[in-house]
């Protein structure tokens, strides 16, 4: 396994960050697993921040306090250990005040079921206690990145947990896999009925089996995936208009895009733009009421 970390130092109106970074390489074992694993630590400016929904599943473990989830009026605190299934809408957090440190373990949904050993839509839009899901095992993760000094020997730790966790799972449906690599390879451009009759299965069978390891209908899929892309497109600057964007990412027309921008993220791609956003990830504060 190659081991290389990617490290950016940032600062803008959200707060300061530390950020180190893994991903898996081609013909690593935990590749089609995991997508990366980041460490942050540093100091939120902005305390709340919007997630916005994207085709992955993501096991949060905070080292100190925890950061809260914001529902209309009231905020709870989140486990020191959690597990989030594939998001269909925004969720906002609240960072705790001061330093804070969190380490984000990014899974492929059509991998987590391998990992985590349920079915993954009893997941979806939902952020439970990873205890809860897994059992014992999470403490053995909590207590290996509390017993860390440094963001590399917490990487460490984490890629070696995730890789005896893959090891000791259920093998993926190689279907249902291939069919999620091959949406996101084509920004969810390809038909899913075209994907379907190609692996040979029946449409009832795959859509089973897709809701099972992955948490969505292929379809709903598929619009992530393209929502994702288009939000990159905007967040990077990498097209000229917001038709353009709408274009590039698949959509028949402006608004079409808006119209799913207001579906998975709660706004539209204009509010995105003009939003307080990080430099080098996909995010934003949360809009003032």
């Amino acid at each position: 396994m190659r081991w290389e970390l990617t490290v950016v130092r940032s600062e803008s109106p959200l707060g300061r960050w530390i950020r180190h970074a893994w991903k898996p390489s081609e013909g690593d074992p935990l590749y089609g697993v995991v997508r990366e694993i980041v460490h942050w630590a540093g100091e939120a400016a902005i305390p709340r921040e919007r997630l916005l929904p994207g085709p992955t599943v993501e096991l949060v473990v905070h080292v100190g306090t925890p950061h809260r989830i914001v529902q209309g009026d009231r905020s709870s605190a989140l486990p020191v250990a959690c597990i989030s299934g594939i998001a269909t809408g925004p969720v906002t957090l609240e960072a705790p005040s001061g330093e804070s440190t969190v380490l984000c373990i990014r899974l492929h949904p059509a991998g987590a079921r391998s990992v985590l050993g349920r079915p993954m839509d009893e997941l979806v839009d939902r952020t439970v206690d990873l205890r809860d899901c897994i059992g014992p095992s999470s403490r053995i993760l909590v207590d290996a990145l509390e017993g860390s000094a440094t963001a590399e020997e917490r990487l460490a730790r984490a890629i070696a947990w995730i890789l005896a966790r893959w090891r000791a799972g259920g093998v993926a449906d190689e279907a249902v896999a291939w069919v999620a690599s091959e949406i996101e390879r084509t920004a969810g451009a390809v038909p899913v009925t075209r994907l379907q009759e190609r692996t040979g299965l029946s449409r009832s069978r795959l859509s089973v089996a897709f809701r099972r390891e992955v948490g969505v209908s292929a379809k709903r899929y598929a619009r992530l995936v393209r929502f994702r892309r288009a939000l990159a497109l905007l967040h990077g600057g990498g097209a000229d208009s917001l038709s353009r964007a709408a274009l590039e990412s698949g959509y028949y027309d402006q608004s079409h895009m808006t119209a799913e921008f207001r579906e998975f993220a709660g706004i539209t791609p204009g509010a995105f733009l003009a939003a307080v956003r990080p430099p080098e990830w996909i995010g934003m504060a949360e809009p003032a009421p």
